[in-house]
């Protein structure tokens, strides 16, 4: 059955309040962790590349837009343009390049596919957020990857299991189906 406009742009809307609310979860540490990576995944997984995409892109256009919806209730270009501003652009390269693993993997074992698209999909989410941070920092890729990814492996690889846990769920309920 095909569904309505109406109905994707309810549940992209729906995506996209949840990875708001998502970044307004912080755990303090010398690396805050937040459950970003979690809305993101999750988005991608329920929604599929497209639809997700869209979804992130709504969130980071939000943000911009002035709406507090950053951690720590931030918002717009400024803050964008800081040490973890690559970050949130690279969830957006994350949704473009979920249709591209799923492409790639096309073949791999269904029950692996997700896995792979979605830690593919942090890896370049990583990239873009530590290249950015050494940009915008002069710091060297040591030392970034020891503030922005080594803290937060564990916790992200923690989320991505839980978002694949939670989409495995919710995928054929009549919301996502």
């Amino acid at each position: 059955m095909k569904k309505s406009g109406i109905y994707n742009l309810v549940q992209v809307a729906l995506m996209t309040a949840l990875l708001c609310l998502c970044a307004f979860i912080t755990i303090p540490a010398t690396t805050p962790i937040t459950l970003q990576t979690f809305g993101v995944s999750t988005a991608l997984l329920l929604l599929g590349g497209k639809k997700g995409t869209c979804s992130v892109a709504l969130y980071v256009l939000l943000g911009i837009l002035g709406l507090p919806v950053f951690s720590s209730f931030s918002s717009g270009v400024g803050y964008l343009l800081g040490p973890t501003g690559g970050f949130i652009f690279g969830f957006i390269l994350w949704g473009i390049f979920y249709n591209l693993t799923e492409y790639i993997c096309e073949k791999t074992n269904e029950k692996l596919r997700p896995f792979i698209t979605q830690t593919a999909g942090l890896l370049l989410c990583y990239a873009a957020g530590v290249m950015w941070f050494m940009f915008v920092t002069a710091s060297g890729l040591r030392e970034a990857l020891l503030i922005c990814v080594v803290p937060c492996i564990i916790p992200d690889a923690v989320k991505i299991a839980l978002s694949l846990l939670i989409a495995k769920k919710l995928k054929n309920t009549k919301l996502f189906e």
